[in-house]
């Protein structure tokens, strides 16, 4: 982890990370961002993890994925951003689809986690999709 938050050499970001807080209760409850990110083909990966349980299910993450997509869209000028959750991982691929991705694959067993092989939904969205939807 140490290594992952260490300046990065000359060039441009591939990864930014951001904090997520709870405005109530003014507390860090995960991080988000982008990362894998394509310069030059413009696109990127999304990322998110809500550590707090007590703040599972509220919205939290459909919001903070809506900001972290505009922030891809209209700050860095992305065409694309996608994404990969676990099929297991309802939480994250319903927030996924709320935001508006949409599913362009499933990766058979794809990831080996607590030892089983775990299926991979694959999402897509493309800036001029999400600028029609928010209009």
């Amino acid at each position: 982890m140490k290594k992952w938050y260490e300046p990065q050499g000359e060039g441009p970001k591939e990864h930014i990370s951001m904090e997520i807080w709870h405005k109530k209760d003014k507390k860090l409850i995960g991080l988000g961002g982008l990362n894998h990110i394509n310069w030059y083909n413009r696109t990127a990966n999304i990322f998110m993890q809500i550590g707090e349980l007590d703040y599972w299910s509220q919205g939290i993450g459909t919001e903070a994925a809506k900001l972290i997509v505009d922030y891809g869209f209209l700050e860095l000028n992305l065409h694309k951003i996608y994404a990969g959750v676990l099929s297991k991982n309802v939480g994250s691929w319903s927030c996924a689809e709320k935001v508006g991705f949409i599913q362009e694959a499933t990766l058979k067993e794809e990831a080996y986690v607590n030892g089983e092989y775990l299926d991979v939904k694959k999402y897509y969205l493309f800036k001029d999709e999400w600028l029609s939807q928010r209009d």
